[in-house]
């Protein structure tokens, strides 16, 4: 997998647009699988239940933007 063009003089990697995004993509996805294997969580300040379902689905959501 490519992650774009390493510039040994700047001495930083080199991305193409497709490259950013395809590798912000993957990140996202892992997050949202992170999320998924979270059962129920209680937020204590309010009580509510999140569920790492919920979660995993608004990380998602965000790449559909």
């Amino acid at each position: 997998m490519t992650y774009g063009t390493w510039d040994t003089m700047r001495q930083v990697w080199t991305l193409t647009r497709e490259q950013l995004e395809a590798h912000i993509a993957r990140e996202r996805e892992a997050c949202a699988k992170l999320a998924e294997q979270t059962i129920c969580d209680t937020h204590i300040p309010t009580g509510l239940r999140i569920y790492g379902t919920r979660v995993a689905d608004a990380i998602r959501a965000r790449g559909e933007k």
